[in-house]
């Protein structure tokens, strides 16, 4: 499997769900639909391998963990703004109306990440 060039997230309100679109807009796109069920498992997979990932977070005391994990985040965003482009609507609107839904999430360690 090749490595997605865009993902997008979009939440469903009124379904109480995410819609996250893989390559939205083109050819080789896929959609699927994260619960919040899952969306919590996912969050609570990533949190291990985030830490491993980010060298400062494993040298950071407990206490202090949120804010340097913020820290981290704004400096990514800031790395990558140049990249970011809005997803096309209809191309969100096309993966709404499959199901897709997940149902589990786990850490790979053979993989060294996350597998949905």
């Amino acid at each position: 499997m090749r490595p997605p060039n865009s993902i997008t997230l979009h939440c469903d309100a009124s379904e109480d769900r995410i819609l996250v679109a893989i390559n939205a807009g083109r050819v080789d796109a896929a959609g699927y639909w994260l619960t919040r069920r899952l969306a919590l498992k996912l969050i609570q997979a990533a949190n291990p391998y985030l830490d491993r990932m980010s060298p400062v977070l494993s040298k950071t005391s407990t206490a202090l963990r949120s804010e340097m994990a913020a820290m981290e985040r704004e400096v990514a965003l800031a790395s990558t703004q140049k990249n970011v482009r809005p997803t096309p609507t209809g191309a969100l609107e096309e993966r709404q109306h499959g199901s897709g839904a997940g149902d589990r999430a786990c850490h790979c360690p053979e993989t060294a990440g996350l597998r949905a």
